[in-house]
C-alpha cells in the first residue's frame, strides 16, 4: 500500500514538473542581470520562434540553480498553463533551428551563444535519462530523447523508436539489432 502511494505521488510530481519548459544555454546559460525581466526574455523568445504562447500562459518564471557548475548563471525555468503550450514551444524551437542570445536582445560575451529549450525533468528522471543515454550510445543508438516524461531511443533515422520505462528495458537494447 505504501509503495503504491509513493509511486502515485512520484507520478503526480513528475506530471506537474512536466508543465515546465527549461530555457537554457548549455555553454554559459543566459546571463543573469540585476533587475532582469524574465517574462520579457520569454516574450522575445516566443516572438523569435513565431509561436503562439502568450505571456498569460506563463504561470511562473524564475531561475533555478544549475546542478553542473555553480559559477554559471542559473537556468531559467518557466511553468506554463498546459502541456500543450509547452509542446507548441518545443515544436516551434525544433522547427526553427538554432537561436542565439543576440537574437533575443540579450547582452552576452559571445553573441553566437546558442539558446536551448528543454523539457524540465524531475531529478529521478534526469538521472535515468543519463543512464539510458550512456547505455544506448555504447550500443550504437544515435537518438535518445524525452517526450512528456518518457524516454525514447532510436538506432537511426529510419528505425522505429523504443520506449524505455525501466532499467530492465535497457537490457533489451543489447538484444535488438
Amino acid at each position: 500500500m505504501f509503495s503504491s502511494l509513493t509511486a502515485k505521488l512520484e507520478d503526480l510530481s513528475n506530471k506537474n514538473t512536466l508543465l515546465s519548459a527549461r530555457i537554457d544555454d548549455l555553454e554559459d546559460t543566459i546571463p543573469e542581470l540585476e533587475g532582469e525581466d524574465l517574462l520579457a526574455i520569454f516574450v522575445a523568445l516566443t516572438t523569435q520562434l513565431s509561436v503562439d504562447v502568450p505571456p498569460t500562459d506563463v504561470l511562473e518564471i524564475g531561475r533555478i540553480k544549475s546542478t553542473s557548475d555553480s559559477n554559471k548563471p542559473r537556468l531559467i525555468l518557466c511553468r506554463l498553463r498546459s502541456v500543450q503550450c509547452r509542446n507548441r514551444l518545443l515544436a516551434a524551437k525544433r522547427a526553427k533551428g538554432p537561436i542565439y542570445a543576440n537574437q533575443l536582445g540579450l547582452p552576452h560575451d559571445q553573441l553566437r551563444t546558442p539558446i536551448f529549450i528543454n523539457e524540465h525533468l524531475p531529478p529521478t528522471l534526469s538521472k535515468f535519462l543519463g543512464k539510458v543515454r550512456a547505455y544506448a550510445k555504447e550500443r550504437g543508438y544515435r537518438f535518445i530523447w524525452t517526450r512528456n516524461g518518457l524516454v525514447y531511443v532510436k538506432r537511426d533515422a529510419s528505425s522505429d523508436h523504443i520506449l524505455i520505462k525501466s532499467e530492465a528495458d535497457l537490457q533489451l537494447l543489447s538484444h535488438r539489432t
